[in-house]
Formats: structure tokens, sequence, C-alpha cells
């Protein structure tokens, strides 16, 4: 069963004083397999909940249409139950599947599957004829089963649309484009940084030869004084008669 695209606009998220992110606005339509991408801690599990209207952003607007219905598979933590973490997740996944949802959200669904059933579950994800959302830092995920990525950095979301291989081009070329620039900027810095110290000595050089002119001048008239006294006396001298 389609539905209609889900609505967000300028949500952001924030806990106390740390900002996760801020200001993301897109859309999620009919069949997307979008992947959640980011460092840990960044708010990708958050983002799930609030897509799934369990968490409320801390600004913006989380809109989704008639029609839509959610399957919600948690990211698994090992533990010592008779079940391990992939059996746990599939089953979970199993029961999720059971129902009439046409919106999958998984958070890490790889991290504790062996070989064979990764294997299965990508080939599962390939074919899924629904809206996906999915966190992952899994590649091979990443390349074979999404179509568009949110990029979690430096408090923003970034859109890709596209494949994984395509988005790592073109984060490269901008990562490159940023180093060109910081580096031009650094070199603008040094330079400016060089003509204040050439300035500065120029002024320091300038003003204490001012300095040793003015000396020289003050020696100058203090000498033609002395050489003044010197010679008035002389004529007084000649002038007077005792």
């Amino acid at each position: 069963m389609s539905h209609q695209p889900i609505l967000i606009q300028d949500i952001s998220l924030s806990f106390g004083h740390k900002s996760c992110f801020t200001a993301f606005s897109s859309t999620v339509c009919y069949r997307d397999k979008i992947a959640i991408i980011g460092n840990n801690g960044v708010g990708k599990t958050s983002l799930l909940k609030m897509i799934m209207q369990a968490m409320e952003p801390s600004g913006g607007s989380l809109k989704l249409p008639d029609h839509v219905s959610i399957g919600y598979v948690p990211q698994v933590i090992e533990d010592k139950r008779s079940l391990s973490g992939g059996e746990r997740f599939l089953k979970s996944l199993s029961h999720v599947l059971a129902q009439d949802i046409n919106v999958l959200l998984l958070d890490e669904p790889t991290n504790h599957l062996d070989v064979p059933n990764k294997r299965s579950l990508m080939k599962m994800l390939q074919s899924y004829q629904e809206t996906l959302i999915v966190v992952s830092h899994d590649e091979a995920l990443l390349k074979n089963c999404i179509n568009k990525i949110w990029d979690i950095e430096e408090g923003r979301i970034h859109v890709f649309a596209g494949k994984y291989e395509d988005y790592l081009r073109e984060k490269e070329i901008v990562r490159d484009k940023n180093k060109q620039s910081l580096e031009h900027l650094k070199r603008e810095q040094r330079s400016a940084r060089s003509s204040l110290q050439f300035e500065n000595e120029r002024a320091a050089r300038s003003k204490k030869n001012n300095k040793n002119r003015n000396e020289k001048s003050k020696a100058h008239k203090h000498k033609m004084k002395e050489t003044a006294a010197k010679t008035s006396g002389k004529k007084q001298k000649k002038h007077f008669t005792p």
C-alpha cells in the first residue's frame, strides 16, 4: 500500500547544551531507500524515533500523512539470553514484516548477523517494495540497498540522492575543495602577517631614524648655541678694556 510523502520541516534536535542538528527539511517519498549515517551520538536513532512519532523534535515539525503504517526494528544489544543478537533481530524483523506496513525503519540491522544471514537480509532489502529508512555503517548495505543518503555532520543533515559510491566521490570532491580553500586562506593569512610584520618593522625603523635625526638635530643646535656663546664671549672680551 503506497503512502503520500512524509514532510519534514526545519526540525532540530538538541539535548541540553548539545545540538545534534538544526533546520533539517526533506520529504520521504514512497519506496525511497534512505540511509542515515554519521558518527556516534549525532542523533541518528533519535531521528528514526521522530519519524515514527515516538519522540518530538526540539524544533520544527514532522507530518505523517494518512495511510502511513510504520514498522520499527531497534538496534539489538548483545546479551546472555538464549537467542543471539542476530537471532533476536531476525525474529523482530519477521514479526514486523508480517504486519501491514509500508515504511520500514531499521537501526543498525547487520550488527550481529553472520555472513549468510547478512547476505539474506541484503537480498530482502534489495527486493523490498515499500519505503525503507535505515541507520547503518555497513558499506555493503549502503552500496546495494540505498538510493538516498542523510548524512548528519557538524550539526547539519546533508541529503544526497544517488548511489553510495557517488556520494563518497562527491564528498571527496567537497573535502578537496574545502582543503584547497583552507590552504588558500592560510596562505592569505601568512601573507597578511608578513605584510603586517614588514610594516611594523618599517615603522620601527622609521621611528628610530626620526629619533636619531632629532637627536642629531638637537645636538647640532646645542653645539651651535655653544659655538655662538663662545664667539659672543670672545667678542665681548675684545671690546672690554679694564
